[in-house]
């Protein structure tokens, strides 16, 4: 198989995820913080796929922007995994305990967007 067919095969994997996180935050109509995470993890899941598959499709020219945001994502998956450990045991999270949960992840991700984080994408 290609690079081109992997990259398809990703995308679809992340249309797939975005409609499962879909139908947890649809499904269910009062949302607990359970299906909350499970729903973050889901639409995180997709956006990583989607860049994933993005990066192995398009012209390498094109592909630093795919690959920048695969870094970032890929940061924000740890981040729902620990709030979904935190739901799972129905720990009391306060907005500044969330905040510290979330913070490296926004500051890997900011910075996966400047030339210290992913400088150029070769072939």
């Amino acid at each position: 198989m290609t690079h081109e067919y992997l990259g398809i095969i990703a995308f679809l994997c992340g249309v797939i995820n975005f409609a499962l996180g879909l139908w947890v935050f649809l499904k269910f109509p009062r949302i607990t913080r359970l299906h909350t995470g499970v729903g973050l993890f889901a639409f995180a899941s997709a956006i990583w796929c989607v860049a994933r598959g993005m990066t192995l499709v398009v012209v390498p020219e094109h592909a630093l922007l795919w690959e920048r945001l695969t870094i970032a994502t890929a940061t924000l998956h740890v981040t729902t995994l620990l709030l979904l450990t935190f739901y799972m045991y129905d720990k009391p999270l306060r907005w500044y305990s969330i905040l510290l949960i979330f913070s490296p992840a926004i500051l890997l991700g900011i910075g996966a967007f400047t030339p210290y984080g992913v400088l150029s994408v070769t072939a």
